[in-house]
C-alpha cells in the first residue's frame, strides 16, 4: 500500500512547506487528531519517502528522504511517512504497516529534482531485511545493533541515489 487504506484518492488541498522545512507526522488509528493514537507498543522504524505529485504515487517513484530538508522551486510532491511496526514480526506477515501520505508544495529556491525511486507497494516482502525481526529476543543476533531498516539508504541531493536495500544496521530499534 502506498498510503494508507484506499490512499488512491486525493484530497483537494496541498499543505504549503518552505523548502528545507522539516515536516513531523503523527499517526491515529482514527484519523482524527488526538483520538486514540498509535499505541507506543508499535515499535519500529519510521520512514519517510517522496514522489512526485503527477504520479499519483505509481511506480518507481518513491524516494527515501527520512528527516532531511530539501529545497526546490515550487513543486508539489506526495510525501509519505510509515511505522513498520514489529511488535509481531518473528514471522512473515506479522509486521504491521501505518503508511501516511501528505500533498505538499515546497516554495523557495533550489534546484534539486528526484531521482528515480521505488515502487509502493512491491517494495517490501518478507524477504525484506527488517521485515522480519524479533524485538524482544534472539539468540543469533543483537536485537538492538543488528536491525536494518528496510528499503534503500536516504536520499542526498549532493549524491547519486541507489534504491538497492540498505545493509546498514541501525544502532538501536526505535
Amino acid at each position: 500500500m502506498a498510503c494508507n487504506v484506499k490512499g488512491t484518492t486525493a484530497v483537494s488541498s496541498f499543505l504549503t512547506v518552505p523548502a528545507g522545512a522539516t515536516i513531523e507526522p503523527e499517526w491515529y488509528h482514527s484519523g482524527a487528531r488526538g483520538a486514540d493514537p498509535i499505541d507506543p507498543s508499535h515499535l519500529g522504524p519510521i520512514d519517510a519517502y517522496i514522489s512526485n505529485y503527477d504520479s499519483n504515487g505509481s511506480g518507481a517513484v518513491w524516494v527515501k528522504i527520512a528527516e532531511e530538508g530539501w529545497s526546490n522551486t515550487t513543486r508539489k510532491y506526495l510525501v509519505r511517512f510509515s511505522i513498520e511496526a514489529l511488535h509481531q514480526a518473528e514471522s512473515a506477515g506479522g509486521a504491521e504497516f501505518y503508511p501516511n501520505c501528505a500533498q505538499i508544495e515546497v516554495t523557495g529556491s533550489g534546484s534539486s529534482e528526484l531521482p528515480t525511486g521505488i515502487s509502493f507497494p512491491g517494495t517490501f516482502t518478507s524477504a525484506t531485511p527488517g521485515i522480519i525481526w524479533n524485538i524482544y529476543y534472539s539468540s543469533t543476533y543483537n536485537i538492538h545493533t543488528d536491525y536494518i531498516i528496510p528499503g534503500p539508504g536516504t536520499w542526498d541531493p549532493a549524491e547519486t541515489y541507489s534504491t538497492a536495500q540498505c545493509e546498514t544496521p541501525l544502532d538501536g530499534v526505535v
